[in-house]
């Protein structure tokens, strides 16, 4: 009976993290293609030059067109290249935060569906206006259920961790955070933000909650590959420790897995 209940209690919840560890796969599969892309374009326009020697069609309005075009292109690649990738890197980073954003709700989701929602303190005091509730379909009646969870339990909070931590407690899914991984992972949040919301300059805000980055007000935000590749990790660490938490909940033994402080 106990391991029924336990099966029955979780199951599924492993699938967000699945999702998530694909998703951030799959993007950085494409940063390296994009990367490869960027560079073939450096060749593009000397080939074009040669080809319309060759065909004597290099006074033609075709041929200048077409130099043009790859000329323009293989500038941009070039400044790109030459600057490590930035735009390339701060795009996903975005993306990196959004991804275990979206599988902290579907974890939350999840459990919902699958529990007794009377016993979660938190959800049952929720008051919910039956005009808002009553024409949803099931899955757009926990999306609205979580949004309300999430605006009771994290107002005024920052983004990170801590944020996350609290969507879990209520859910008995909480706990211990290293501090170094909770560090960079606020950190990914805030350069997530300050790209998003203030056009990639950092501003007094972002400074306060990272001062240990040394911006000014006014500096362009620039996400190098050794910090990307510091986010990639941390987020893939704070993944794993969800999953060592759902694997004890299930009565297995992680202990060879949990990350060492």
């Amino acid at each position: 009976m106990a391991d029924s209940s336990i099966k029955n209690n979780y199951d599924g919840l492993h699938e967000s993290l699945e999702i998530l560890l694909d998703d951030i796969q799959k993007m950085h599969d494409i940063i390296n293609v994009a990367q490869r892309g960027l560079q073939m374009t450096q060749g593009a326009p000397n080939a074009v030059k040669v080809l319309a020697k060759v065909k004597n069609e290099e006074d033609t309005e075709k041929h200048k067109l077409s130099l043009q075009k790859v000329e323009r292109i293989a500038d941009i690649a070039k400044k790109e290249i030459d600057s490590g990738f930035p735009f390339l890197y701060s795009q996903s980073s975005i993306m990196l935060y959004s991804y275990l954003e979206g599988a902290i709700k579907r974890f939350v989701i999840i459990y919902f569906k699958k529990n007794d929602l009377e016993k979660i303190k938190e959800v049952a005091n929720i008051k919910i206006a039956f005009s808002e509730f009553v024409n949803l379909d099931d899955n757009e009646k926990f999306e609205h259920l979580f949004i309300l969870y999430e605006k009771l339990l994290t107002v005024g909070m920052q983004y990170g961790v801590t944020r996350f931590e609290n969507l879990l407690g209520p859910i008995n899914f909480s706990g211990y955070v290293d501090k170094d991984l909770a560090k960079i992972i606020f950190e990914l949040s805030q350069i997530r933000n300050v790209i998003l919301h203030r056009g990639g300059k950092a501003d007094k805000q972002f400074i306060a909650c990272c001062p240990w980055l040394n911006y000014a007000v006014g500096d362009r935000i620039i996400v190098t590959d050794k910090k990307y590749d510091e986010y990639y990790v941390g987020v893939c660490k704070y993944v794993t420790e969800l999953a060592i938490r759902l694997g004890e909940k299930r009565g297995k033994d992680m202990s060879e897995y949990k990350i060492k402080a």
